[in-house]
């Protein structure tokens, strides 16, 4: 029996026609085929509603693909060819080569055509596939047409920029937005002020603005993807303020992609060579206001620009020590390196953070700080602990030291012993109520109790004999010479200047937090940590 799956297929070009290429339709005509044909056994069903032909990443054609590659089927029926696809070439891969290769009986029904009987290659197959690779085309191209009469018309077909809306008087038009009209105003007003994109970012998320991935959200009563947030970035102002669809006019044609022309396509058309229509629409500003705003960026992109080739001598050479090791506290994103900043009118480099951009404080602080000043707080930090090494390894090689930690050993060398007696005891214990139970002394209630409350301090005793056990050999290895911190901070001499291997090599991470608070996290600071509490045990007075 033949493993049988029928494909139907109808594309957004289709769904404007008859009813004849419905879904239904092509399903009715399949399994009425089935039907009449008993040795094809229905295994099941691929549809893909709304997918071109010439696409062959349909999702349901390419689970058939792999049903036949697992074997799961083996025949597959559609209502005729264009249903397969509309690209001659990929349609012809599959009738000539792919099923053949992989053992798959073919059929098309309106067409007359199965495999078990056909050649792919027959001149009316050839034809029909050609037609309809044709058809497809010309769809295409009466639908570009359309668009291209609607853009003269400055119809607005999808994509509505932030602040505006379809007109209710005017279908296809747009109109102010009165959710948003407002938050576009002050942009636009902020904007001729002076202010800079970042700081009017800020505060549109201080207002709690919607971004136009929230309005989108809005308008589809929560049917996208995401929904949205208020947290605006410097990039989507500044693309709005330098849309010039604000100043009333219908802007289009930036790119050109279509389907019926797949050798011309252009993914950025120079400006002047976009499809402009004037005065289509409402506008935020006036196109003289827009320009000022255009002058205003210009110019200050050349001062920044100047600035940064100002800035830029003496930073060349800077070498970056904290590569991969040094982050933000706020938002935990690592912290670059900026050579070119303007924010550092000196001719010292920069540590800056730029997860400010997405943080999800309305005002997060901008965390940043000099190269060099960051340079000077580690080193004197990493002299600190080469300087505390040197200390604890000559307190250890002490009589003193030595007294101090044979002390500490011996006490819990104590504290083991007594939880082994306690072990034994307790043995001892359940042995004697066993014997108790045994003679009928106890009851078995008695002695299950008993045996239960035995068990339970067996328990304690055993957990307090592991815990020990672990901190006496944890204790014997941070308080000898063979310390791993020790052995890091006292293989070599204090360094008397920093550089990148020193720094991987002796810090694990380093934070940085507001008002240039650096926290430095040494390689194995545990085992310095152990030592110092130790230390500080028998010194209670010293300060590290």
């Amino acid at each position: 029996m033949t493993r049988t799956g029928i494909y139907a297929r109808l594309s957004l070009y289709d769904m404007n026609r008859t009813v004849r290429d419905s879904i239904q339709n092509q399903l009715m005509v399949l399994t009425d085929y089935m039907d009449r044909h008993p040795e094809l056994h229905l295994i099941e069903q691929y549809i893909d509603n709304g997918w071109s032909g010439t696409n062959f990443q349909r999702p349901a054609f390419l689970k058939m693909i792999d049903d036949i590659q697992e074997g799961k089927i083996n025949c597959i029926v559609t209502k005729d060819l264009s249903r397969l696809g509309r690209n001659y070439m990929e349609t012809g891969y599959y009738l000539e080569t792919l099923f053949p290769m992989l053992h798959v009986r073919y059929i098309s029904i309106n067409d007359g055509y199965d495999s078990a009987v056909s050649e792919p290659g027959q001149l009316a197959v050839i034809l029909k596939n050609i037609m309809n690779d044709f058809f497809s085309r010309d769809l295409s191209r009466r639908y570009s047409s359309s668009y291209d009469i609607r853009k003269a018309k400055g119809v607005f077909r999808k994509g509505l920029p932030y602040g505006y809306a379809y007109d209710p008087e005017r279908p296809n038009h747009m109109t102010f937005d009165p959710h948003v009209a407002h938050f576009v105003r002050l942009i636009f007003a902020w904007a001729l002020e002076g202010v800079g994109t970042h700081t009017i970012a800020m505060r549109l998320r201080e207002l709690n603005a919607p971004t136009q991935e929230r309005i989108e959200y809005l308008r589809s009563g929560g049917n996208t993807c995401h929904e949205g947030t208020t947290l605006w970035s410097t990039a989507s102002v500044r693309q709005m303020i330098t849309n010039r669809v604000y100043t009333g006019d219908f802007v289009c044609g930036k790119r050109y992609n279509r389907l019926c022309d797949p050798y011309n396509r252009r993914s950025k058309i120079p400006e002047d060579e976009w499809v402009i229509i004037p005065n289509s629409h409402p506008a935020y500003l006036s196109k003289q206001d827009f320009t000022r705003i255009q002058e205003r960026l210009e110019t200050n992109l050349h001062k920044r620009n100047e600035v940064i080739r100002q800035n830029q001598e003496g930073r060349e050479t800077e070498e970056n020590y904290y590569r991969r090791i040094l982050f933000c506290s706020v938002c935990g994103h690592r912290l670059h390196l900026v050579r070119d900043s303007v924010a550092s009118r000196d001719k010292c480099a920069l540590y800056q953070c730029h997860g400010y951009a997405t943080s999800r404080n309305p005002s997060p602080p901008h965390i940043s700080i000099n190269k060099n000043l960051l340079d000077v707080i580690v080193l004197d930090q990493l002299q600190n602990q080469f300087h505390l090494a040197g200390q604890f390894a000559g307190w250890l090689k002490s009589p003193e030291g030595k007294c101090s930690v044979s002390d500490c050993l011996d006490r819990l060398e104590k504290d083991l012993e007594e939880a082994r007696q306690e072990q034994d005891t307790l043995s001892m214990q359940r042995a004697r109520i066993f014997e108790a139970f045994a003679e009928s002394l106890l009851d078995k209630d008695s002695y299950l109790q008993g045996l239960e409350q035995i068990r339970e301090k067996s328990l304690t005793a055993s957990l307090t004999m592991e815990n020990t056990i672990k901190e006496r050999d944890i204790l014997r290895k941070a308080a000898s010479l063979s310390n791993p911190w020790l052995v890091l901070f006292t293989a070599a001499s204090a360094p008397v200047r920093l550089d990148e291997t020193i720094t991987h090599c002796l810090i694990d991470r380093i934070d940085l937090a507001d008002s240039w608070q650096v926290t430095i996290h040494f390689k194995e600071e545990n085992w310095f940590l152990r030592l110092q509490n130790l230390y500080e045990t028998t010194h209670p007075q010293a300060e590290s």
